[in-house]
């Protein structure tokens, strides 16, 4: 469709390709992806500037090799490198044992 506006391209790689299946059913099967990633920036531009420390949380935790905590906690144990043994020089390993000594018998 001929436009007065400059147009830009974007990359359709497997995370825009994931996004646009996700969203398409909210909004709308039947728009081109053209559309729909139009309507995602749009939409993700006004999240951003009403909720400006949301978007400064999500740098910072990238930043430092964090990740948002979507999915389940079983997924996120079985991604993770296996822990071995607690330390007993730490303190709150210590502090862990003195307390389940209490408890349990």
């Amino acid at each position: 469709m001929a436009t007065v506006h400059r147009r830009i391209a974007v990359v359709r790689d497997p995370e825009l390709d994931a996004a646009l299946r996700r969203t398409a059913a909210l909004l709308g099967e039947d728009k081109p992806a053209a559309t729909l990633v139009r309507e995602l920036a749009l939409r993700g531009a006004e999240a951003i500037a009403n909720n400006p420390r949301a978007e400064a949380m999500r740098q910072l935790v990238a930043e430092r090799g964090g990740r948002s905590a979507d999915g389940s906690l079983a997924d996120f144990l079985d991604e993770r490198e296996p822990q071995g043994e607690a330390d007993p020089e730490r303190r709150a390993s210590r502090l862990l044992d003195e307390l389940r000594s209490e408890r349990l018998p």
